[in-house]
Order: structure tokens, then C-alpha cells, then sequence
């Protein structure tokens, strides 16, 4: 709510250095020598790194993208700082200061986590120097840096999905107020049908949680498939389990009484949930793709490719971005104003659904959501595309058919 003297901001102004009208050429001389200093004495440690083979190694690698990202970090700041000590018109507008918290949050978020990557490999170096470059591999490396940029990354996007974003405000007319409630109408229409629907979907649910456990006890249990394709499988069917749990269950007992409600804190739960669950899903899915082919394309080097610290990374990555990218966005979900009936149409918490009953504007906030499934679900399809696509070219190059057939039937699971 506004006053009707208020209005709202467009632009923001700094008074940092207002009380300092006369140092302010002193304090820009100061600053423009650190900046310089800090640039250059950056770009000589990466100049020099590039050009010394003896320095390709995985703790000057590390050093290499903090001192990239410390340039990144220092130039999102101190530039418009030293403009700003030079001018009388210190102002910024809203969308240059949302770009410049954006940059200087993700660079200092990534820059925490790779100064953590590089402890792990002095850890390793020194309490383990026989099984360093094994457990320090390129490999390795490569992926504890993308880690670390991606959590960097994906970590402030609650800061950018802000429902502020839209540009609007609530607009509720006199009868309406904020929903504390949802109800479900996907089966509204057909009440004759519910009790044999409630049938299906129970012997379908009890099938799907049974098939997944029987898979999680025959690969504990048998040495013989303690192996990084079995390893995924058990997380995938675990993950289906937790998955279809945090939606059919609700639903059977939605089909069987006529308050077909869920409040909004257990509709936030089952978001989270099944949210987190599908977009790690994508993930694991992608880390099997690979797995497959690296076992088809280089099976010589599948073990060391492929070591039970890579199966862990990667497992963990996939988990890790499942979390991080949906906890943002359905956090964000949850920050808009709901009201009016709260008629969901569908028979669980979905997010367009859900959005849709926001009282505020949202074309833009579903544009961002969009680009967001593009960039989190598309490209590990994509992934799982090109890694089948060259499986299925190795596999053709093989001169036996037997050899075809052993190198389809290592997919099966995957596929």
C-alpha cells in the first residue's frame, strides 16, 4: 500500500561518500591504484599459470579461475564506485543495480566455494599424496570448478525470481481475499469414476514402489552389480519412490472424499518435493547417459573415468541441483499473494496451476520460469541425446554382431 505523496522507485541514490565532498579525489585515486593493482597482479598470475607447463597442475588451476573470478568480482564494484567518486549525480537505475547485485552475489557465492574445492585438494596432497593424481584427476577438477560456478549460479535465483519482477501489485476487488487453501478440482467431473480410478492408481502406485524396491535389494545384496551403472539405477529407483509418494498417496484419498483441500504450508511441502525429485531425476538420468558412454566409447579407461569418487560427484551434483535450482524457484512461487477461490485444476500441487492463481501480473515471472526448464531439464535431454547418439555410432563400428548385441544390452537399464 502507498500514500498518495509516495511513488515507486525508479532509480536508487548512494550517500556513501556524501559526508566526504572534499576526500573524494583522494579516495578515487586510492581506489583506482587497488583496482589496478588487484586487475593486474590477476592477469599476471593467469598469464604466467597459461604459459608454465610445470603449473598445469590441479591446485593452479584452482587458482586460475579465482583469480578470473576475483577480476570479475572487483570490476562488477569498483568501477561505477570511482565514477561515482568523480561525479555529483550518484545515482544507479533499478535494473543496472539488480545486474550488479546479481554479478557480485554469484561471483562471491562462487568464489566460497571454489577457495572450499581448494582446500579438498591440499587435503588430498597432503593426507593422501600416493593417490593424488588419481583422486585430483583433470577430470575431477574440472568438475569441482563447475560445481562451484553452478551453485554460484543457480544459488541467487530466488533473488531473481522476485515477484516484484512483474511490475505490479496485487489487485484484489471487494470480495476476494488471500486463499489459506486449496482445492482440487481434476476429478470433479467424474465422481462415478473415482472409486475404480482410486483401483488403478493404487495397484499402479504399489507396483511402481515394489518394482523399485526389489531393484534397490538385489543390487545391495549382490557384489557383483556394485558397479557405477547399478549405483545410479538404485539412486533412480529410489528417487521414483520418494517421487510418485509425494503425490499418488494424497490423491487415492482425495478420490475416496468429497473436501478435495490441501492448505497452502502441506501444498508448499509436495511442491518442494516432487519439484526437487524431477528436476534431480533429469540430472541422474544424464549422469547414466554418461556412464554408458564412457563404458561403450572408452571402455579401457572406464575405471579410472568412471571411479566410485566420480559416481559420488556426480550423484551429488545431480541432487545438489535438483535442490538449489527448485528450492529458489518454488520458494519464489510462494512469495506471490494467492486469492480468490483457489481452484486448482489438476489433482496435485503443479506449478503453472498454482501460479495462475497468483493476484498479480506473472507473464514475466512464467517467461523466467520457461527459460529455467530450457537451461535445467532441456539440456541434460540433450545430454542424454549426443551421449546416445555416440554410443549408438561406437556400437555400429563394432564388427561382430555379438559385440553389438553385449554393447546394446549394457543400455537396457538406462533405457
Amino acid at each position: 500500500t502507498m500514500s498518495g505523496n509516495q511513488s515507486l522507485c525508479t532509480k536508487f541514490t548512494f550517500v556513501a561518500f556524501s559526508s566526504l565532498a572534499e576526500l573524494q579525489p583522494v579516495l578515487f585515486v586510492v581506489f583506482l591504484l587497488v583496482y589496478l593493482f588487484t586487475v593486474g597482479g590477476n592477469l599476471v598470475i593467469i598469464s604466467l599459470i597459461s604459459v608454465t607447463p610445470s603449473l598445469h597442475t590441479p591446485m593452479y588451476f584452482f587458482l586460475v579461475n579465482l583469480s578470473f573470478l576475483e577480476m570479475c568480482y572487483i570490476t562488477s564494484v569498483v568501477p561505477q564506485m570511482l565514477v561515482h567518486l568523480l561525479m555529483e549525480n550518484k545515482t544507479i537505475s533499478v535494473g543496472g543495480c539488480a545486474a550488479q547485485m546479481y554479478i557480485f552475489a554469484i561471483l562471491g557465492l562462487t568464489e566460497c566455494c571454489l577457495l572450499a574445492a581448494m582446500a579438498y585438494d591440499r587435503f588430498v596432497a597432503i593426507c593422501y599424496p600416493l593417490r593424488y593424481t588419481l583422486l585430483m584427476s583433470p577430470r575431477v577438477c574440472l568438475i569441482l570448478a563447475a560445481v562451484s560456478w553452478t551453485t554460484g549460479v543457480v544459488g541467487y535465483l530466488s533473488s531473481l525470481l522476485s515477484p516484484q519482477m512483474s511490475g505490479s501489485e496485487p489487485t484484489m476487488s471487494g470480495n476476494q481475499s488471500l486463499c489459506t487453501k486449496f482445492t482440487f478440482v481434476a476429478f470433479s467431473s467424474l465422481a462415478e469414476l473415482q472409486p475404480v480410478l482410486f483401483v488403478v492408481f493404487l495397484l499402479v502406485y504399489l507396483f511402481t514402489v515394489g518394482g523399485n524396491l526389489v531393484i534397490i535389494s538385489l543390487i545391495s545384496v549382490t557384489p557383483s552389480l556394485h558397479t557405477p551403472m547399478y549405483f545410479f539405477l538404485v539412486n533412480l529407483s529410489f528417487l521414483e519412490m520418494c517421487y510418485i509418494t509425494s503425490v499418488v498417496p494424497q490423491m487415492l484419498v482425495h478420490l475416496l472424499v468429497e473436501n478435495k483441500t490441501i492448505s497452502v504450508g502441506s501444498c508448499i511441502a509436495q511442491m518442494y518435493i516432487f519439484a526437487i525429485l524431477g528436476l534431480t531425476e533429469c540430472c541422474l538420468l544424464a549422469a547414466m547417459a554418461y556412464d554408458r558412454f564412457v563404458a561403450i566409447c572408452y571402455p579401457l579407461r572406464y575405471t579410472l573415468l568412471m571411479s566410485p569418487r566420480v559416481c559420488l560427484i556426480l550423484a551429488a551434483a545431480s541432487w545438489a541441483t535438483g535442490v538449489v535450482v527448485e528450492s529458489a524457484q518454488i520458494t519464489w512461487i510462494f512469495s506471490l499473494p494467492f486469492c480468490g477461490t483457489g481452484k486448482i485444476q489438476h489433482f496435485f500441487c503443479d506449478i503453472m496451476p498454482v501460479v495462475k492463481l497468483a493476484c498479480v501480473d506473472t507473464s514475466h515471472n512464467e517467461i523466467v520460469m520457461f527459460v529455467l526448464s530450457i537451461l535445467f531439464i532441456m539440456t541434460p535431454c540433450l545430454l542424454i541425446l549426443c551421449s546416445y547418439l555416440r554410443i549408438l555410432v561406437t556400437i555400429l563400428s563394432i564388427p561382430s554382431a555379438a559385440g553389438r548385441r553385449k554393447a546394446f544390452s549394457t543400455c537396457s537399464s538406462h533405457i
